[in-house]
C-alpha cells in the first residue's frame, strides 16, 4: 500500500483518526477505506477529546482488534514504529506486526500480556510487555530491526500488517527513521535520536511520554546481563538499550578491578566442599609447625637404621598433603583478578569483549 510513497523523510504517517470522516479528496477517502477494519465496530468509538483536542478511538470489550490493512501489505519500511496509544490498566492487551524479511520470509511478532517469559518459534514469536506504561498516553517507539534478533539470520525488510487490541484507546500512528529518546532513561548521548514533529506529536500542555521498547528490553531475563550479575540494578531501562551508538563514545579501554559475583564464590565453596568430605580441613595451618612434625616422624622412623642418607625421602602423612595443597588453591582463588573491559556510556556498565560478558562494578581503582 505504501511501498511506492517516499519514506525516506524524518517520519511518514500511516493513520490518523482525524482524516477518517472528512470530506477531502477521493485519493484520501479511498485510501482510508482500504487502510483498515474493525472486527467489531459497534464496541468501538470515534470521538472528539476536548483535552487532546483531536480525535480519538476507543476499543472496549477483550476481542475487539483494529487491523492495518483491510486487506493486502503495508509496506513500511522504517525500522521504527510509533503507536500513539493508552492501554487500560488490569486488562489484557495485545500487538502483532507481520514483518517480511530480505529473503521475502513471513515473521510474526507478538507483544502480548498472555505470556510471561518469551516463546520463539520458527516463524513467530511471544514477548511480554510487562514494562509497558499503563493509564496513561504513549509515545510507544518499538524498534522492529531489533526483534529480528529472535530469527536468527534474518534481515527486516517491511512492516506489512499491524493489529492493535483492545482495551485501549489510539490516536495516531507512523514510522521514524530515528529512535524516540525515552522519558525515563538519562542518556548523556542524544546523537542518534530525534524529537517527535510537531505534525504528530501530543499538544505542548496535554500530559504525555515517550517509551522506547527493543527485544532486549521486553525479554532482559533471557540474556546472561540479569542472570549472572547480581549486582545490577532490578529496573532494565536503566541499563538495557538496542540502538547503536557511535563507537567513539564506547572504546574507553582500561584496567578495572572488580569482585567475583556472590554465585561463582558459592558454587566453588560448595565443590570444594564435595571434594573434602572425606577429611577435616584446617582453617588456620602453620607451615612451620607441620614441617617440624614430619622431620620429627621421620626421625622416629629411622632411629633402628644405621647411616641413615640424608636424600632419603622423608615420610609424609596422604591426608596432610591434601590439607597443604586444599589450603594453597584457597589462596590463589582469593587474589584478585584484572581483566580489560570496555565501558559502554549507554548501558552504564562494562563489557568483556573476549568472553561476551556485562558487568558492574561496586569499587573503582
Amino acid at each position: 500500500m505504501f511501498l511506492h510513497e517516499f519514506q525516506s523523510g524524518s517520519y511518514f504517517q500511516v493513520f490518523d483518526p482525524k482524516e477518517v470522516e472528512t470530506k477531502g479528496s477521493k485519493e484520501k477517502t479511498d485510501l482510508y477505506k482500504k487502510l483498515f477494519k474493525i472486527n467489531y465496530p459497534l464496541k468501538s468509538s470515534r470521538f472528539f477529546d476536548k483535552e487532546m483536542k483531536g480525535f480519538i478511538y476507543e476499543f472496549l470489550g477483550d476481542s475487539t482488534r483494529i487491523q492495518f490493512p483491510k486487506q493486502g501489505e503495508l509496506g513500511l519500511i522504517q525500522q521504527f514504529l510509533v503507536v500513539q496509544v493508552n492501554i487500560d490498566l488490569g486488562f489484557v492487551w495485545t500487538l502483532e506486526l507481520d514483518v517480511t524479511d530480505t529473503t521475502k520470509t513471513k515473521r510474526r511478532i507478538v507483544l502480548t500480556d498472555s505470556v510471561k517469559s518469551l516463546e520463539n518459534h520458527h516463524f513467530h514469536i511471544k514477548s511480554p510487555i510487562d514494562h509497558i506504561k499503563r493509564g496513561q498516553w504513549l509515545n510507544l517507539c518499538i524498534d522492529v530491526w531489533s526483534f529480528m534478533e529472535a530469527f536468527k539470520g534474518c534481515t527486516f525488510r517491511s512492516i506489512d500488517q499491524i493489529i492493535i487490541g483492545s482495551p485501549c484507546k489510539l490516536r495516531k500512528i507512523y514510522i521514524m527513521k530515528n529512535p524516540i529518546q525515552d522519558s525515563e532513561i538519562d542518556i548523556t548521548i542524544t546523537q542518534g535520536f530525534a524529537t517527535v514533529p510537531k505534525q504528530v506529536n501530543f499538544p505542548e500542555t496535554f500530559p504525555y511520554s515517550n517509551q522506547l521498547v527493543t527485544f532486549r528490553l521486553l525479554n532482559y531475563n533471557e540474556f546472561a546481563l540479569s542472570s549472572q550479575i547480581q549486582c545490577l540494578p532490578k529496573n532494565p531501562d536503566k541499563y538495557v538499550y538496542d540502538v547503536k551508538q557511535p563507537i567513539e563514545e564506547k572504546q574507553k579501554i582500561g584496567k578495572y578491578k572488580y569482585s567475583k559475583p556472590e554465585s561463582s564464590i558459592k558454587t566453588k565453596q560448595t565443590q570444594n566442599q564435595y571434594q573434602s568430605q572425606n577429611f577435616q580441613k584446617y582453617e588456620n595451618i602453620d607451615l612451620d609447625d607441620k614441617l617440624q612434625s614430619s622431620q620429627k616422624s621421620a626421625d622416629y622412623e629411622s632411629e633402628g637404621k644405621e647411616n641413615p642418607s640424608y636424600f632419603e625421602e622423608v615420610p609424609q602423612d596422604q591426608n596432610d598433603n591434601e590439607q597443604l595443597e586444599d589450603y594453597l588453591e584457597d589462596l590463589y582463588d582469593q587474589e584478585e583478578e584484572y581483566l580489560k573491559l570496555v565501558y559502554d556510556p549507554t548501558l552504564k556498565c562494562f563489557y568483556d569483549p573476549q568472553t561476551n560478558e556485562y558487568y558492574q562494578l561496586n569499587d573503582q581503582e
